[in-house]
């Protein structure tokens, strides 16, 4: 059944490509991380922890994929027409606006460094006990991870775009500050979530995607995330929880470390849809996803100890239909998987009618959501699916040029 898993979602990937004729089309990209994941799941490196995929595993992979395939190509089919008029009426955001909610973000964040009394990379060096968890306000801290990823995003557009050349050096100082803080705070997925959203925005603002480049970033990018590891883990510490049968120099691990992150949400996902428990309901769901503070004072949800359905609570990613799971069951698959597809269309559309700046920026946040939903599920997420709230009203406030 495995193999029949990896030919469909092959299949799926091609029928992306034929629907769309673009390789940067939702379906094929959703289909083809879920494809490279159960890929590598295959290779079993850490045998102790990673089970063989029951048929079971593989039937609610093929589901969900099957539904977000169709409901993301149905809803990006429905009346794709062109303008009707032939000068469009855009909005841009200007540096100079851009450049003020950026000095607002770095206010937001030298006040939640105050608060928190310093950075996780500095705890995790001085070994005080405190880690990346200990930092920010609740709540607010994932509303600053998103607003500064939208301004991060946008820079990158005016960047790509060159219509502020004399204002470039800026922009680049900007992007590395801003990169430099989730450094310090250690925040691995907001700053590849960033470099994912930047890449995206840079291969529709430039034809000539440089491969060689591509690929030398992509290992430095691998080497940097397992030099971050080691600091906010530790290395002995990552290779006795992964209980893996090969050592590697702590400058290489990087790639077992991005290996595991992939592979083990197949490994969750196959202990949990094997296991007989009754569904949660959507309590738990919002447990989960609403704001910290809300959940603590209001709802007061408390579950318990759920670390049971994890293979290791080291590694507790599980993919973007996880929680819907525990929550209703197959039926929370089905609703995820739709809930993905239809954005998908609905973002997908709006970009072939227009590629301006607003619908490219939706579209990154989309792609980089769909890119790690082998992680969780980031449209839930604050820091990722509040984007579309934040570009929403950074938008509401411009207005329209021809």
């Amino acid at each position: 059944m495995y193999f029949t898993l990896l030919a469909i979602l092959f299949l799926l990937t091609v029928i992306g490509l034929i629907s769309y004729r673009s390789w940067l089309n939702p379906v094929s990209i959703f289909n083809v991380v879920w494809l490279v994941v159960c890929f590598l799941y295959g290779f079993r490196l850490s045998p102790n922890l990673q089970a063989p995929l029951m048929d079971r595993t593989c039937y609610l992979l093929i589901l969900g994929n099957v539904v977000f395939t169709i409901s993301c190509i149905v809803i990006s089919k429905i009346s794709i027409k062109p303008p009707e008029v032939s000068v469009y009426k855009i909005k841009e955001i200007t540096f100079e606006r851009i450049q003020k909610h950026f000095w607002i973000w770095l206010v937001l964040e030298i006040f939640e460094t105050i608060y928190s009394k310093g950075f996780p990379i500095i705890w995790a060096l001085q070994h005080n006990g405190k880690t990346y968890f200990d930092y920010g306000i609740p709540s607010i801290h994932g509303f600053a991870n998103a607003y500064g990823l939208t301004i991060l995003t946008i820079l990158a557009y005016q960047l790509f775009k060159g219509d502020y050349k004399k204002q470039s050096k800026k922009i680049v100082t900007y992007i590395l500050i801003i990169l430099g803080m989730y450094l310090l705070m250690l925040t691995r997925q907001v700053i590849i979530s960033a470099i994912i959203q930047i890449f995206v925005v840079y291969c529709f603002l430039k034809r000539k995607i440089p491969w060689v480049k591509i690929l030398i970033w992509t290992f430095l990018i691998i080497i940097a995330f397992g030099l971050v590891g080691n600091v906010r883990t530790g290395y002995y510490e990552f290779l006795s929880v992964a209980e893996m049968d090969t050592k590697v120099n702590p400058m290489f691990v990087g790639f077992y470390w991005v290996y595991m992150y992939l592979t083990m949400t197949i490994a969750n996902l196959n202990k949990m849809f094997n296991m007989f428990f009754t569904p949660l309901g959507m309590g738990y769901f919002w447990s989960i996803y609403l704001p910290t503070a809300l959940v603590n004072s209001v709802f007061k949800f408390n579950y318990g100890d759920l670390s049971n359905l994890l293979v290791t609570p080291a590694f507790n990613v599980a993919g973007y239909n996880a929680d819907a799971y525990i929550a209703l069951g197959v039926a929370g698959i089905i609703i995820m998987a739709t809930i993905y597809g239809v954005l998908g269309g609905l973002c997908y559309k709006k970009i072939i009618r227009n590629r301006n700046m607003k619908n490219i920026l939706y579209y990154a946040v989309y792609l980089q959501i769909i890119v790690l939903s082998f992680f969780f599920n980031q449209l839930f997420y604050l820091p990722s699916g509040f984007q579309f709230i934040v570009i929403y009203l950074l938008f509401k406030s411009v207005k329209y040029i021809k």
